[in-house]
């Protein structure tokens, strides 16, 4: 339907350009008019054919639109982002120093720590402690 009035606006309306050469303030204001046009037109459509039967055992456009099963971006094709955070770099970016002894001393500790604990991350939680001592 949406080609349809594509179509429609294409076939009866000049293009801006064509009808406002050289000025793009007119064009915009044009184009925004084909726009609308062109929506009123979709609606139009859509309104007129809602009650016209699209299969052969007769099931209405309307009635196949309310019924439609509403997929998920993971079936429509989406993406996932996973967002990993180095928290080394994290920690040193927030320090107003990331070159103190102590901040340094403690990111080592809480590396070596991190080898010791099977892997665990990095805890805010060692930080005030290691930069204590």
């Amino acid at each position: 339907m949406t080609q349809k009035a594509e179509r429609f606006v294409k076939n009866n309306y000049p293009a801006p350009a064509v009808k406002y050469p050289g000025d793009k303030e007119t064009q915009v204001l044009y184009q925004d008019s084909l726009n609308q046009l062109q929506r009123s037109r979709l609606q139009k459509l859509l309104d007129s054919t809602k009650d016209t039967k699209i299969t052969w055992w007769g099931t209405t456009y309307q009635k196949s639109k309310e019924s439609e099963l509403l997929l998920g971006l993971d079936l429509q094709g989406g993406i996932n982002v996973t967002l990993d955070i180095e928290l080394e770099g994290l920690i040193k970016g927030l320090a107003n120093n990331p070159r103190d002894a102590n901040l340094v001393k403690a990111i080592q500790t809480g590396r070596s720590e991190k080898i010791n604990q099977w892997g665990a991350p990095i805890s805010l939680i060692y930080l005030p402690r290691l930069l204590e001592k």
